[in-house]
C-alpha cells in the first residue's frame, strides 16, 4: 500500500520523496562543478575543513585559531575530516553526514506519526526540500536533530537521555537552551523537582565537557568567539531589516554592508535595535511561558512538543540574524508538533506554509545581487513574516484547544 511503513518505520511515499529530493540535490552539489559554490557552500565547507584539519594537526581551537562556532560544532566538522583526504572528498563526506542526520530526523518524526497518527515526516521532507542546496552544505542539521531527539525523548518520559542530548545540542549551537525551561517545568510536573536537578546536571555536565577545556586553556579565544556573535548587526534576512526597509520608503537612507561573513542592513538606530533583539527573544519566551503556565494538565506530552517548537521558533524570529540554513535548526522540532498538519493560516497547514517559506528562502537566495536589492529585501521580509505568522497561528491554535488528554507518545 502507498502508506505502508518500511523497515525504519518510514512511510513509502515519504521515503520515495526523500530519496528523490535528497539524492538529486546531493548529486548536483558533489558531482557537478560550481553548484556548491553557487549556494555559498564551498565557502562554509572550506571553513569547516580548515578548522577540522588544523585541529587534527595539533592546533588548539580558540587559542591557535579563532572559530566563530561553539566547541560542540567541531563534532560535525571533524568526522568528515577523518574520512577525507582532499577538499572534494571532504565535501562529499560532509554531505553524506548531513543526509544521515536528515534521515534520522525523518525516522524520529515517522515514529511520532506511528504512535499518534499524522504526517509529520512527510511534511518535513517536503518543506525542507527547496532549501536543501543550502542546508546540506551547513552543519545546522546536527543541532537540529539533537534538539528534536531531546524533545521527543522527553515526551516519551526518558528524561535523562533527553537532558543529555539537550546538553550536546547547546554545546553545538547554543539556541536549544531556550527549550530547557519548558522541559524542566514539564518534568517537575510529572516527576518532581528533584529529578529536574539531576537532568539539568546531566545536560550541564555534557555541555561543560566541550566548553571547560577551552575556557581553561584559551579563555580569551572563547570570549572572543561569543563577542563575535554578539557584535553582529541587523542581518538583511532578519525581521528587523523590515524596519530599515520601511524607513527607506520614508526617505531614510540604508545600505547593505558585508560583515561577519554575512550581509547586514545599516540604517539609523540599527545597532541599538540589534542589541534589543535579545530582549525581544526573552519577551517572546516569557509570553509563551505565561500563556502555557498552569495549563499543562490534560495536555501532557502533546503540549511539550508544541512548546518546544514554539520556543525554538521564538528564538529564530526574534534573533537579529536569520539565514535559510536556520530552517534546518527549526523545522525538525517544529514538525514534531501534532499541530503541524492542521490549518493555521487561511486553511493552510504548517506543512504547506513551510514549503512556501522554503521557496521564498530559495528565491531570495538565488536572486541576491541579480535583481534590485529592494526586491531581495522584500523577499526576505515576506519569508520571515510568513514564518512569524505561522508560529503565531500554531500558538493561537494551541491556546484554543480544549484541555482534553491528547494521544500519548508513550
Amino acid at each position: 500500500m502507498f502508506r505502508d511503513r518500511l523497515a525504519l518505520g518510514v512511510e513509502r511515499r515519504t521515503l520515495l520523496l526523500w530519496l528523490a529530493t535528497r539524492g538529486l540535490v546531493a548529486v548536483l552539489l558533489v558531482g557537478v562543478p560550481g553548484v556548491s559554490g553557487a549556494f555559498g557552500g564551498s565557502f562554509d565547507v572550506a571553513f569547516y575543513r580548515a578548522y577540522a584539519t588544523a585541529t587534527l594537526h595539533g592546533s588548539l581551537p580558540y587559542r591557535d585559531f579563532q572559530p566563530e562556532y561553539p566547541p560542540g560544532a567541531f563534532l560535525f566538522f571533524l568526522i568528515p575530516a577523518l574520512l577525507a583526504r582532499s577538499a572534494q572528498a571532504y565535501l562529499g563526506w560532509f554531505v553524506i553526514q548531513n543526509l544521515l542526520l536528515d534521515l534520522a530526523v525523518v525516522v524520529l518524526l515517522s515514529r511520532a506519526d506511528a504512535r499518534e497518527g499524522g504526517a509529520r515526516a512527510y511534511h518535513y521532507t517536503l518543506a525542507l526540500a527547496p532549501v536543501l542546496p543550502v542546508v546540506l552544505l551547513r552543519y545546522d542539521l546536527g543541532p537540529g536533530f539533537l534538539l528534536l531527539a531531546s524533545v521527543y525523548l522527553a515526551a516519551l518520559g526518558r528524561w535523562q537521555f533527553s537532558w543529555a542530548l539537550l546538553g550536546l545540542a547547546v554545546a553545538a549551537k547554543g539556541y536549544p537552551l531556550v527549550v530547557a525551561p519548558f522541559l524542566a517545568r514539564e518534568q517537575a510536573r510529572v516527576r518532581g523537582r528533584s529529578e529536574v536537578v539531576v537532568g539539568a546536571v546531566a545536560a550541564g555536565s555534557l555541555a561543560a565537557l566541550f566548553f571547560v577545556p577551552f575556557l581553561l586553556l584559551a579563555p580569551g579565544g572563547v570570549a572572543s568567539s561569543f563577542g563575535y556573535q554578539a557584535s553582529r548587526g541587523i542581518h538583511t534576512e532578519s525581521i528587523y531589516a523590515t524596519l530599515g526597509l520601511l524607513l527607506g520608503f520614508l526617505g531614510v537612507r540604508w545600505q547593505v554592508v558585508y560583515t561577519h561573513r554575512a550581509f547586514d542592513l545599516a540604517f539609523p538606530g540599527a545597532r541599538i535595535l540589534g542589541m534589543l533583539s535579545w530582549a525581544v527573544i526573552l519577551l517572546l519566551l516569557w509570553l509563551l511561558w505565561k500563556a502555557s503556565e498552569g495549563r499543562e494538565g490534560g495536555r501532557g506530552e502533546w503540549d511539550l512538543l508544541t512548546l518546544g517548537s514554539l520556543a525554538t521558533g521564538a528564538f529564530f524570529v526574534g534573533f537579529k540574524v536569520f539565514s535559510p540554513q536556520f530552517l534546518a535548526d527549526l523545522y525538525p522540532v517544529l514538525f514534531l508538533s501534532p499541530l503541524c498538519g492542521m490549518p493555521v493560516i487561511r486553511g493552510r497547514s504548517v506543512g504547506e506554509l513551510g514549503v512556501a517559506i522554503s521557496l521564498l528562502s530559495l528565491l531570495a537566495y538565488v536572486s541576491m545581487f541579480r535583481v534590485p536589492t529592494t526586491i531581495t529585501l522584500l523577499l526576505f521580509a515576506a519569508r520571515i513574516w510568513l514564518l512569524a505568522a505561522t508560529l503565531a497561528g500554531v500558538a493561537r491554535l494551541r491556546a484554543g484547544q480544549e484541555l482534553l488528554a491528547p494521544p500519548r507518545l508513550a
